[in-house]
């Protein structure tokens, strides 16, 4: 009788076993994923903190049904850190300097300059020449005629330009 009080108990406590063992692990088969919307794809978060900054972020993400995926990167703005270069050089007292910084690069800021009476800087091997130098300078190289239009633009403004107008010497970073 003791015996089978003992099978009987071992079969019970066996049963209860299997039945929570059975609970826990099929907790997760029964769950229906059918009307789910599957993970999203979120873009990273990239940050300017300052009004200072040059670059901007530009983030993207694309998810289907099946993987996602998301990228950011920062591009930089060189009109604005030729802006911020010349403010810096201005406030430093360098005016001749924060404005060739301007010309460099910008036909609409040489011809401006040029055309308001103050032409920008221009180096002819020597010196860089200023104001009414660098007006006769324009002209004996030919960028601008005698009334003071302007026949073509330095190829890069503060070295010596060639005659022969060869784009070897063109800056790649400030491009025309």
């Amino acid at each position: 009788m003791r015996r089978s009080i003992v099978i009987l108990l071992s079969a019970l406590i066996s049963f209860t076993l299997f039945l929570l063992i059975e609970k826990v692990f099929s907790a997760d088969s029964t769950v229906n994923y059918k009307n789910q919307p599957p993970p999203s794809a979120i873009s990273p978060s990239v940050q300017s903190y300052s009004q200072m900054i040059c670059s901007f972020p530009v983030t993207g993400a694309v998810q289907t049904s099946v993987v996602g995926m998301s990228s950011g990167t920062t591009f930089t703005d060189w009109h604005c850190e030729r802006r911020m270069l010349s403010q810096t050089l201005s406030k430093a007292g360098l005016k001749v300097a924060s404005v060739t910084i301007l010309c460099i690069g910008s036909k609409d800021v040489w011809a401006s300059m040029l055309h308001s009476g103050t032409p920008c800087s221009i180096w002819n091997g020597q010196r860089a020449l200023i104001g009414k130098e660098a007006i006769n300078y324009y002209k004996e190289k030919g960028y601008i005629d005698d009334k003071g239009n302007i026949l073509r633009y330095p190829s890069y403004v503060g070295v010596n330009d060639t005659s022969d107008n060869s784009d070897s010497r063109r800056n790649i970073k400030y491009p025309r």
